[in-house]
């Protein structure tokens, strides 16, 4: 039984981190995409709302497809796309 903690926690930890920098990276590259393409305080507040409309609607399928398959599966073939 440890040994499955022992190696679930770093994968998701990674993943967790992986989910992470990549919402960080948005907020603060943001001012510099507004910058290089004239982009208005509206239109960013948009393209900041894209990435959550997508991961609050792929978080759906992906519990549906993780309940079909196994967990195991589904997060193997998302590390591998």
């Amino acid at each position: 039984m440890k040994s499955k903690w022992a190696r679930i926690i770093p994968v998701a930890f990674i993943m967790y981190m992986l989910a992470y920098m990549d919402r960080i990276n948005i907020g603060v590259l943001m001012p510099y995409i507004q910058e290089d393409l004239n982009i208005s305080s509206s239109a960013a507040g948009d393209i900041a709302g894209i990435f959550f409309i997508g991961y609050l609607l792929l978080q759906i399928p992906g519990g549906i497809l993780a309940t079909k398959w196994s967990a195991k599966k589904f997060i193997f073939i998302l590390m591998i796309l």
